[in-house]
């Protein structure tokens, strides 16, 4: 069973590699400090994969319909937070382009609080800084040559 799961992951890891993203979203709240969530997504115009992800590992699928009639639906599955932690760590021994950003993810995670905990300004001050670092990780175009 396990050469069946080990499979499942590294076949999941391809997929977050091409298809996927892992990112922390900033979300402000009542106080209007900002927190943030980690999220693992795919996003892709086939129900198909999302749905098969939804099954094997949890989270949720929703689609956004493009009104643009030319432009296919897209299919979206997500994990949010300490959900997607033991899908991450499946899939880390097997990621490649994405492994910085599941490291930084999963150390991020490993340090949050409970929902409604005061954080210390050097906490927030970290959060900010995992944030940046992972837009960097994630910083779509080409990169600049000198």
């Amino acid at each position: 069973m396990s050469d069946i799961k080990d499979t499942l992951y590294a076949y999941a890891a391809g997929i977050i590699d091409g298809e996927g993203s892992i990112g922390l979203n900033r979300i402000t709240g009542d106080n209007r400090r900002a927190r943030y969530t980690m999220r693992v997504t795919i996003g892709i115009t086939d129900p198909g994969l999302p749905l098969f992800f939804q099954e094997l590992f949890g989270g949720s699928v929703w689609v956004a319909k493009h009104t643009n009639a030319k432009h296919k639906d897209t299919w979206f599955w997500a994990l949010r937070a300490k959900k997607a932690v033991p899908f991450l760590v499946g899939i880390l021994p097997y990621l490649h382009i994405k492994r910085p950003q599941a490291e930084l993810a999963l150390r991020w995670q490993s340090r949050k609080h409970p929902r409604y905990t005061i954080l210390t300004d050097h906490e927030m001050a970290l959060e900010e800084a995992d944030r940046i670092l992972m837009l960097s990780y994630n910083k779509r175009g080409k990169e600049e040559t000198k």
